[in-house]
C-alpha cells in the first residue's frame, strides 16, 4: 500500500492523533474526520472503511499490522500496535 498516499487519504499526518495495529483493521484517531477522503482509502486496497467520532478503522486484512507500522514510521506521536 502507498503509505504517502494513506495518509493523504487521512487528512495528512496533522489530522492523525493515534494509531492502533490489530489483526485485520487500523483504527487512526484523527483531530478532523471531515478531512478523511474515504474513496481514496478504498481505492487504495483497503477492504472497508468505518468513520467514527473521532476515528476511522480501516479494514485491511493480514497486512493492517505492518500497515500500522509503516504508518507509524511517518507519524511522529502515538503509536500502538
Amino acid at each position: 500500500m502507498d503509505i504517502e498516499a494513506l495518509l493523504t487519504a487521512l487528512g495528512g499526518m496533522e489530522n492523525i492523533r493515534t494509531i492502533e495495529g490489530a489483526l485485520t483493521r487500523v483504527r487512526v484517531g484523527v483531530s478532523e474526520r471531515g478531512l478523511i477522503d474515504e474513496q481514496a482509502i478504498r481505492d487504495l486496497g483497503a477492504f472497508g472503511v468505518v468513520i467514527q467520532k473521532d476515528a476511522v478503522q480501516l479494514i485491511l486484512g493480514p497486512d493492517a499490522e505492518d500497515i500500522a507500522a509503516e504508518l507509524g514510521q511517518h507519524v511522529p506521536g502515538n503509536v500502538q500496535l
